[in-house]
């Protein structure tokens, strides 16, 4: 049986998108908006390739 887990923070998605792409939160929080939630999408879709690849 799948163990249920917490859903994670906007905070931890930014941690790792940070670490994937070696910025600072401090330099992602300073991007345009659009920026961001293109770097959160992005991390996100690589998140998904490395989990669901074979």
């Amino acid at each position: 049986m799948k163990q249920l887990t917490a859903p994670r923070t906007v905070h931890y998605h930014i941690l790792r998108t940070c670490e994937r792409l070696h910025l600072q939160p401090a330099q992602f929080t300073s991007l345009p908006y659009e920026q961001q939630l293109q770097l959160l999408a992005y991390n996100h879709l690589r998140l998904l390739e490395e989990t669901t690849s074979p």
